[in-house]
């Protein structure tokens, strides 16, 4: 038999036996372009008997029916003689002018559009990627201009895979969905954080502009609490906030900054793996947005650009260790010691029971609340599962009475990753250590 390859138009000779019943995709010499092939066959008994039919609008093959079961056009049966058939059209003129323009409409003026998409389907199957990709710039355009910009990009990914060679359509669905995009933004969110979106591309603005989710707040209510997890990148919309921030036991506590519209919040947590290092209350009934930290993940692939232009906008902003210092506070409460040596780390479970086998570590330095070691971690996934998660370590030091034993519990409160060497871990202390042991560390380490 002759097939053709739909894209480039060059024919081709195969034989029949090649071609299994089903069909099989084929890959045209001249262009690549992969295509779907049919044997062909004799109208079957049941084809002859009127059971399948062909819809004479959309060409989709369906059983025996008097509307497309796709686009909603009249079918007449194949069954009786030509003269037959062609009386049956003439008796029912209106019938098929009224079913195919309510089909029409069903597909065309509502935002219905699962029956176009299983034309698509049938179109891929075939290997006619031409008016595959027509159809999906048209159902893209609808989706779009309709604001569901999710089902319009999820389509116009499955247009880069089934149509790889349209570029007229994978360019103009992409410029659609853009200008739609910017139809619908907030021109004053975007005076509000006009030093970060002056910043961006057109891509890229949008992009941030619809990660954006809102919360609301009433007078009083916390929005994150210092030493509890939460990634969440936080813009202040409207109404104020105080962050604060308290010593480890509660006894001090100073107002750092009052935060209005323009201001951000928590972006230490957002961009890195560490606990919330102050608390953050609303004064008045106020609104946010906020990013949630997953959506770095998917900004690496799509636009790699907006992490750094993001973390280069929160630097404008004065950092917390800077105020904590200001307020006459100190962020760590204890002196640290730098020490180097070794250590057995247990992970626990919530109730303290052991999980997984015990590792050895290095330490770096120790204070009476806490220490930190390295490991090796370079996974962004592992970094997260580390942290807010319980531990058991045990190291030993040495004073003038011989050796002991440190033997605590504690948090992971912060990891800092290192793509080319060993991470840090930092761990809080469930139990503060006595000072004195933190002396004799020193003397040793000084000795040593």
């Amino acid at each position: 038999m002759n097939i053709q390859c739909p894209n480039c138009k060059t024919e081709y000779k195969i034989d029949d036996a090649r071609i299994p019943d089903k069909g099989i995709y084929s890959r045209c010499k001249k262009c690549q372009n992969k295509f779907f092939v049919k044997k062909e066959t004799k109208p079957s008994k049941k084809d002859q008997d009127g059971k399948w039919v062909e819809c004479p609008e959309c060409g989709f093959t369906q059983t025996s029916s008097e509307t497309c079961k796709h686009c909603g056009a009249h079918i007449l049966k194949s069954t009786g003689s030509v003269k037959e058939r062609i009386q049956t059209e003439k008796e029912t003129p209106d019938k098929k002018e009224d079913v195919t323009a309510e089909g029409k409409e069903k597909i065309t003026k509502k935002s219905d559009i699962s029956d176009q998409e299983k034309l698509i389907d049938q179109y891929v199957e075939q290997g006619d990627q031409e008016n595959a990709a027509k159809l999906l710039l048209e159902t893209i355009t609808k989706f779009a201009g309709e604001k569901n910009f999710t089902k319009a990009e999820e389509l116009r990914d499955k247009l880069y895979e089934v149509a790889p060679m349209a570029l007229n359509e994978i360019v103009r669905s992409g410029e659609i969905i853009e200008e739609e995009k910017s139809r619908v933004m907030d021109k004053n969110h975007l005076e509000t954080w006009a030093r970060l979106f002056n910043t961006l591309t057109t891509d890229e603005s949008n992009a941030l502009y619809f990660a954006m989710k809102t919360k609301a707040f009433k007078a009083g209510q916390p929005v994150f609490e210092q030493g509890q997890l939460d990634s969440n990148m936080y813009f202040i919309k409207k109404g104020r906030f105080q962050m604060v921030y308290y010593d480890r036991f509660g006894l001090q506590e100073a107002v750092l900054k009052e935060l209005t519209p323009g201001d951000i919040a928590n972006d230490d947590a957002f961009f890195s793996f560490t606990v919330c290092t102050t608390s953050l209350v609303a004064v008045t009934d106020a609104e946010m947005f906020f990013l949630e930290k997953n959506i770095l993940t998917e900004w690496e692939r799509k636009y790699p650009g907006i992490e750094n232009k993001l973390r280069d906008f929160s630097r404008l902003f004065e950092k917390v260790g800077d105020l904590i210092q200001k307020s006459g506070l100190q962020l760590r409460g204890h002196k640290r010691v730098k020490i180097s040596r070794d250590a057995m780390v247990q992970p626990l479970d919530n109730s303290g029971k052991p999980l997984k086998s015990p590792h050895r570590v290095s330490l770096f330095d120790i204070s009476a609340g806490g220490v930190s070691y390295g490991f090796k971690l370079n996974k962004k996934e592992d970094a997260s599962q580390l942290l807010d998660s319980w531990i058991n370590i045990q190291t030993v030091y040495q004073n003038q009475t011989g050796k002991h034993k440190i033997n605590s519990n504690g948090k992971i409160v912060a990891v800092h990753l290192q793509p080319f060497d060993e991470s840090s871990v930092h761990v809080q202390f469930e139990e503060l250590l006595a000072e004195q042991i933190i002396i004799d560390i020193g003397h040793e380490t000084l000795t040593v």
